[in-house]
C-alpha cells in the first residue's frame, strides 16, 4: 500500500516545470536539517479567495487526470463523497489538464496548472510535499507523488472541520457547511519524514483495518520507513547449520559463547552477515531498507578482538557500516536501519555511515548521557537520527489509567525537542487502547506532521469533546477528569461509579444516536476496569473464573477499541502462571485471539447489552460520602511529623524481577552522598554473564535538568556492584535504577527511603530486597 503511493508518479514533466525555492533545504539525500513551518508561496494579488460550494450547488468538479492511478482516482471519490456531506451539494468527478475544477492527484499528471512547487517524486523523502493553491477557476490539491495528493486531501478536509479522532464511524466528525469558500497559497511537508505509530500487542485483523484508515485521514501515512528492529537472532536462526559448523560466529563472553550475539571480529561472520542482507534486499525488491539492529539484551563480545573493534555501540556500528558499504554499488538509495538502544546506546567512538539511520529509544536507553547528549554524539559521529518511543505497552499497563500516560499526563513538547535536537523520523510502540490513549495518538500524528503544531492537548481535548459530546460535553468531561491524575483513578468500586454516572448523566439527555454510539465505547472500558480489578484481587479458582470473564469480555467489546484486547489476552495467558487451568483447550484461547473457532457465548455485544451495563453498575458500585483527592509529590520527611526513629532496623521490601524502579530519598544537608549496592544471580538468567544497570539520583531542586549524578554498572553474575552518587542539593531526592533485572537492591542505611504503592499501582520496589529506613 504505501509503496504504491510512492511510485505512482513516475512520468517526465510535460515541460518546462516553473522553479520554487524552498526555505528548507536538504543535504544531499538526507534530511539532516529541517523547517518546521508551513512554505508560503504567496502571488503578488495576495490569497486567492475561491468558493466551491454555496447553497447546494458546486461551483466546481473534482478534477484528476487521464493518466491518474486507481489510488487517485479512489481518492477523487473519496473526495467528491466527503464534500457533498459537507456542503448538500453533488460534486462530479472528471478528468481535466489542471487548468480549472478541484484537482487532485500528482503535479506531474498534469499540464495546464496555474501554479506548481518543487516536486520530486524520485526521493523518497520528498513525496509526502503538497501544494494548497486557490486561484478563479479553482483549488489546487496536488503532491509529489500519490500520497503526496493524499495528504492534501485529508488536510483540505481537515481545515474544514472533518476529524477522525480515532479509528471507526464512531469517531468521525463531518461539519455542515453550506457556503464553502477557501483560499490557499502554500507548500507542505512533514517534520518527521517518517512517522510510524504500531501496535506492539497486534490487534485484531477489523481493527487494523480501521487503524490504516485512521492513519491515512491524519497524514500518518509515511512515504519514508526504515526498519530498524532487532535482526541478529532472525539471522542466527536462518543460518542455524553455518552456526553449528561455526561456533566462533557466536559472541564469547568471558570465553563462553552468546547464542544471541556475533563475533564481530570474526572477518567471515561479517562476510556471511552482509550477504545476507544483501539477500534480503533482493528477494524484497520494494524495501527501502534492511536492518542491522543487535538482538535484545547484554551479552557483547568482550574477547580481546572485540575489545580492539570498541564498545558494543562500537562493534554494533562497525557490523552495521560493512552492510552499509556492501550495498553502495547493488543498492544506491537504499539504507540501514538500526537502534541507540541499552548497551548499544551509548554514541560510537567510530564514524557511522552516512547511509544508516539510527532510531535513539526513549527507554531502556544505556547511557547516562541526557537525550540531547546522547542524540547529539550520535550526531556527531554521522549518523542520520529517528526516535524510537514508547507511547504504550499492554504488558506492562494493562490500560490501567494510572498505568498508563493518558492524555493529561503526556508530555507533547517532546517532539519538537527531538526535531530540535537532529531527530526526522519517528517510530512509536502503542495498543489498541482508544478509550485511555486514543488523544495521545491523535496529537502525536498533528505534532509529527508539524511540531509546531498550535493546538495544545488541552486545546485538542476541549475540541474533542465539544465535537464528540455536544450538549453532554460537561458530563463526559467529569469521565476524562476522572480518568486523569487528578481525579485518582483508583481500581474502587467509586471510581467506577463516577465513571458509570457521567455516562449515565449523559444519556439522560437524549443526546442523539451518534454520541450514544461513542458512549458505548466508553461504557466497555469502564466494564472493563472492574473486571480487571476483580480478576487481581482473587485466587485460586476463583482467579480462574474472573480472568476467563475477562477474557470473553474483551474479545467481545474487541470492535469498539476500547482496549488494546488481542495484546492483553496474549500477555496475561502466558504470564499469569496461576490460572493456566482456566484455559485447557488451546482452540478456544485461539478464538479469543481472532482463530477460526467461534462459539455463541463470544458473540460481539448488543447495543443493549451495552447499555444495560450502566445501570447495573451504578448498583454494584457505592459511591464515597467525600470527595477523594490526589497528593502531590512535594514531599517533606514524617520523622517529625510521625515521630519516628531515625534507628529503626533496617526494611525488606520482597522479591520480584522487575525492569525499573524509584525510591524516593531526603538530604538532611547539601553535598550528601548515597552508596547503593546491586547484587547479580538470579539461576533463570543463567545465559547472561553479566548485567548492566543504569542508576540515576534525582534532585526535586533540579529535576527539569536530569539527574545530578548517575552511573551504568557491569555486573558479573555473583558479583556485587557498589557505589556512590551525590548531589549538591539539600532536600527531596529520589533513585531511579533501571535496565536490568536483579537479585539484591541494598539501599543506603544512613539515609531514609520511601516507595509509592496503591492498589492499582503496585510499589515499583515491590519485590527488590532493600536495606535502609523505609517510611
Amino acid at each position: 500500500m504505501m509503496r504504491s503511493l510512492r511510485n505512482n508518479c513516475k512520468r517526465p514533466p510535460a515541460g518546462i516545470k516553473k522553479a520554487i525555492v524552498l526555505l528548507c533545504l536538504f543535504t544531499g539525500s538526507f534530511l539532516l536539517t529541517g523547517c518546521n513551518e508551513t512554505l508560503k508561496v504567496v502571488s503578488e494579488k495576495g490569497v486567492q479567495e475561491t468558493l466551491l460550494a454555496d447553497r447546494g450547488v458546486a461551483k466546481f468538479p473534482v478534477i484528476v487526470s487521464a493518466q491518474a492511478s486507481e489510488t487517485t482516482r479512489a481518492n477523487a471519490a473519496t473526495l467528491s463523497e466527503y464534500l457533498g456531506k459537507m456542503t448538500g451539494a453533488t460534486f462530479d468527478v472528471e478528468e481535466g489538464d489542471g487548468s480549472t475544477g478541484i484537482v487532485l492527484g500528482c503535479q506531474e499528471d498534469f499540464t495546464h496548472l496555474p501554479k506548481e512547487f518543487d516536486a520530486d517524486y524520485k526521493n523518497p523523502q520528498r513525496t509526502e510535499e503538497y501544494l494548497l493553491f486557490t486561484h478563479p477557476k479553482g483549488l489546487i490539491l496536488v503532491g509529489a507523488s500519490d500520497l503526496g495528493a493524499q495528504n492534501a486531501m485529508w488536510d483540505f478536509l481537515g481545515r474544514q472541520g472533518y476529524r477522525q479522532y480515532f479509528p471507526g464511524e464512531n469517531w468521525e466528525i463531518i461539519p455542515s457547511i453550506p457556503t464553502l469558500r477557501v483560499s490557499y497559497d502554500e507548500i507542505q511537508k512533514p517534520d518527521y519524514v517518517m512517522r510510524r505509530v504500531w501496535f506492539s500487542g497486534g490487534t485484531y485483523p477489523e481493527n487494523k483495518v480501521k487503524y490504516l484508515d485512521w492513519c491515512k485521514k491524519n497524514r500518518e501515512v509515511s512515504g519514508f520507513d526504515i526498519n530498524a528492529g532487532h535482526s541478529y537472532e532472525a539471522f542466527i536462526h536462518r543460518n542455524e547449520k553455518v552456526f553449528k559448523e561455526h561456533p566462533e560466529y557466536y559472541a564469547s563472553v568471558d570465553g563462553v559463547p552468546n547464542l544471541y550475539k556475533l563475533n564481530i571480529a570474526n572477518p567471515e561472520l561479517r562476510r556471511l552477515f552482509v550477504d545476507y542482507k544483501l539477500k534480503e534486499l533482493r528477494d524484497n525488491p520494494s524495501s527501502l531498507s534492511v536492518s542491522v539492529d543487535p538482538s535484545d539484551g547484554g551479552g557483547w563480545d568482550n574477547s580481546k578482538d572485540g575489545n580492539a573493534i570498541g564498545t558494543p555501540s562500537d562493534q554494533a556500528v562497525f557490523l552495521g557500516n560493512e552492510v552499509a558499504k556492501g550495498m553502495e554499488k547493488e543498492f544506491p538509495g537504499r539504507y540501514v536501519g538500526m537502534y541507540a538502544y541499552n548497551m548499544h546506546g551509548e554514541p560510537p567512538s567510530i564514524h557511522v555511515h552516512s547511509n544508516i539511520f539510527v532510531l535513539v529509544t526513549t527507554g531502556f536507553r544505556g547511557t547516562t548521557l541526557s537525550m540531547k547528549d546522547q542524540m547529539q554524539g550520535w550526531q556527531k559521529q554521522g549518523a542520520t537520527l529517528g526516535i524510537r518511543d514508547y507511547l504504550s505497552y499492554a504488558a506492562a499497563n494493562y490500560d490501567v489509567p494510572m498505568q498508563c500516560s493518558g492524555p493529561f499526563n503526556f508530555d507533547e513538547t517532546r517532539f519538537k525537542n527531538y526535531f530540535d535536537w537532529g531527530a526526522r523520523l519517528y517510530s512509536g510502540e502503542s495498543g489498541d487502547n482508544w478509550a485511555i490513549n486514543g488523544l495521545i495518538y491523535y496529537n502525536v500524528a498533528r505534532k509529527l506532521w508539524n511540531v509546531d503544531d498550535p493546538m495544545s492537548m488541552e486545546a485538542i481535548s476541549e475540541e474533542f469533546l465539544a465535537n464528540c459530546f455536544g450538549s453532554v460535553a460537561d458530563e463526559i468531561r467529569v469521565y476524562y477528569e476522572t480518568l486523569s491524575p487528578a481525579g485518582n483513578p483508583v481500581l474502587e468500586p467509586h471510581t467506577f461509579r463516577r465513571l458509570y454516572d457521567s455516562i449515565a448523566q449523559a444519556r439522560q439527555k437524549k443526546p442523539g444516536d451518534a454520541v450514544e454510539a461513542r458512549l458505548d465505547d466508553l461504557t466497555l472500558y469502564v466494564r472493563y476496569l472492574e473486571l480487571y480489578r476483580d480478576y487481581i484481587s482473587k485466587k485460586g479458582t476463583e482467579r480462574e473464573e474472573a480472568i476467563r470473564t475477562l477474557f470473553s469480555h474483551l474479545y467481545r467489546a474487541r470492535l469498539h477499541t476500547a482496549n488494546a484486547a488481542y495484546a492483553i489476552i496474549r500477555d496475561l495467558r502466558g504470564r499469569d502462571t496461576t490460572v493456566r487451568g482456566a484455559w485447557p483447550d488451546d482452540n478456544e484461547f485461539n478464538a479469543l485471539r481472532g482463530g477460526h473457532v467461534l462459539w455463541e457465548k463470544r458473540a460481539l455485544y448488543t447495543k443493549e447489552e451495552i447499555r444495560a451495563m450502566v445501570p447495573e453498575g451504578i448498583k454494584n458500585n457505592d459511591t464515597l460520602d467525600f470527595t477523594p483527592i490526589s497528593y502531590t509529590k512535594d514531599l517533606v520527611p514524617a520523622f517529625s511529623i510521625l515521630d519516628l526513629d531515625k534507628d529503626v532496623a533496617p526494611g525488606y521490601l520482597g522479591n520480584q524481577d522487575v525492569h525499573s524502579v524509584l525510591y524516593y530519598t531526603w538530604a538532611e544537608r547539601s553535598e550528601s552522598a548515597w552508596r547503593i549496592k546491586i547484587t547479580y544471580g538470579n539461576e533463570r538468567q543463567a545465559d547472561i554473564a553479566h548485567i548492566n544497570p543504569k542508576i540515576e539520583l534525582w534532585a526535586a531542586n533540579e529535576a527539569m535538568d536530569g539527574p545530578v549524578d548517575a552511573v551504568q554498572m557491569n555486573i558479573e553474575r555473583g558479583n556485587t556492584g557498589a557505589f556512590v552518587l551525590k548531589s549538591p542539593h539539600q532536600g527531596l531526592h529520589w533513585i531511579v535504577v533501571s535496565g536490568a533485572r536483579w537479585q539484591k537492591l541494598e539501599l543506603d542505611q544512613e539515609k531514609p527511603w520511601t516507595v509509592t504503592s496503591a492498589l492499582d499501582i503496585p510499589s515499583p520496589s515491590q519485590g527488590v530486597t532493600s536495606a535502609g529506613n523505609v517510611y
